[in-house]
């Protein structure tokens, strides 16, 4: 992977700024940051000579300077760093579940939905864990109907009733579970 490219953004004049110390000092303007970023790459695009999709790719890190207020330039900073902190723990904890839940449907014999439930992940993404023909939803019915036959005798069927004349009239029967 490609080293990230620092970029250095202040307001200036109503627009943002930005300039590449890396790229001879590559200076772009324009008035909202999205369009400011979409600039860059296609700066990028002309001067390294690069094509469109390995400069949509590049890795831009981007040091925001807000000016005369010192304050909201470190608040902003800070809350930056939190959310890419933010980001890493939910990497790992998405390892972590990926991993438990692998660990309860492929060692423990949970279900690929119980499994799913118990670590947080949703259905689909447990399922993708368990190798072919693990039961993913609850039980093995037939291990169960297997287990349940070995275990016991089979259930003796009635005889179904004689069928009644056409014309006739129902008969009641009164239910011995009364």
């Amino acid at each position: 992977m490609a080293r990230p490219i620092q970029v250095q953004v202040s307001f200036v004049d109503d627009r943002w700024q930005a300039v590449i110390p890396g790229l001879d000092n590559l200076t772009v303007r324009w008035r909202s940051l999205p369009k400011l970023d979409e600039k860059i790459r296609q700066a990028m695009v002309k001067l390294l000579e690069i094509d469109e999709t390995s400069a949509a790719d590049a890795d831009l890190v981007y040091d925001y300077d807000l000016g005369d207020n010192a304050d909201l330039t470190t608040d902003l900073t800070k809350l930056r760093q939190l959310r890419s902190w933010i980001r890493e723990r939910e990497a790992e904890l998405r390892r972590q579940s990926e991993k438990l839940a692998k660990t309860l449907i492929l060692e423990r014999g949970f279900s690929v939905r119980d499994a799913a439930v118990l670590c947080g992940l949703s259905v689909p993404r447990a399922a993708a864990l368990a190798p072919q023909g693990k039961p993913h939803f609850g039980i093995d019915r037939d291990k169960q109907a297997a287990e349940l036959a070995a275990r016991e005798p089979a259930p003796r069927v009635r005889a179904k009733p004689a069928m009644a004349k056409p014309g006739a009239k129902p008969r009641r029967v009164r239910s011995a579970a009364r």
